[in-house]
């Protein structure tokens, strides 16, 4: 019976789309479960002002807003300073309380603040609805940073180190070509972990960008070098 050989070209086929899915897909998922920096067309509503679940005791005259109970997370954004637009008009408003009828990053407005967008104080007895946009003032919220140190540990735990079983695949003259590019590829993959830190950075977003940049650049030179290893065994063969 005769022996059958994987083409050469399949199997550097096989071993680019491995990579690429291995390399490339826990940035997309990173990406995903970053939170969106500006919240546009939320619904938005009125309330009258008290003890707010922040512990905190409130009044009609102030620019607050009450979270979504589904965003609220223990009262993670008490405090938070918030810029809200609507039709032209800006203000700002500090989260001091929490909505239970509101949808997902939805805000239950103060009579006054709720009056500065509609042009009067809000009746909260026929409560009126608003769809307008809103974002935390500071871009580096706790919000963004925890956010980024989780989609960077992500990325890091779920790079794989790869294995060098593929080499088994291939004919036995290319095996030891084949087991040097697993060589290649694990030092990529030191290369393109990114690091981690209890302590969120001053510019995430700067850093993150930098980092994938990095990899890619990393990622084209260990294509060259597989392609290289590729041509070897080729002419092996």
């Amino acid at each position: 019976m005769p022996t059958t050989h994987t083409p050469l070209t399949c199997t550097m086929l096989q071993l680019t789309l491995v990579f690429n899915f291995f390399v490339f897909s826990p940035f997309v998922l990173a990406t995903h479960l970053l939170p969106r920096a500006q919240h546009t067309g939320i619904r938005m509503t009125n309330y009258y002002a008290g003890l707010g679940a922040c512990g905190e005791w409130n009044n009609d005259q102030q620019y607050i807003v009450a979270i979504s109970h589904l965003n609220y997370n223990n009262g993670q954004y008490c405090g938070k300073e918030i810029s809200i637009s609507y039709q032209g008009k800006t203000a700002n408003a500090k989260i001091v309380d929490e909505c239970m009828g509101c949808p997902e990053w939805g805000l239950d407005l103060s009579q006054s603040l709720f009056g500065h967008f509609v042009g009067g104080v809000q009746n909260d007895l026929n409560v009126g609805v608003i769809n307008a946009d809103w974002s935390f003032v500071d871009d580096n919220s706790d919000e963004n940073q925890k956010s980024t140190a989780k989609a960077s540990s992500i990325a890091t735990h779920m790079t794989p180190k790869p294995s060098s079983k593929t080499s088994s695949k291939t004919s036995s003259k290319a095996s030891s070509t084949f087991h040097s590019s697993s060589k290649a590829a694990s030092s990529s993959h030191k290369a393109l972990a990114i690091p981690t830190s209890s302590h969120p950075s001053a510019s995430p977003a700067v850093a993150t960008a930098e980092a994938e940049q990095q990899n890619l650049k990393d990622f084209n030179d260990v294509l060259v070098n597989l392609l290289s290893l590729v041509a070897q065994a080729g002419n092996a063969v």
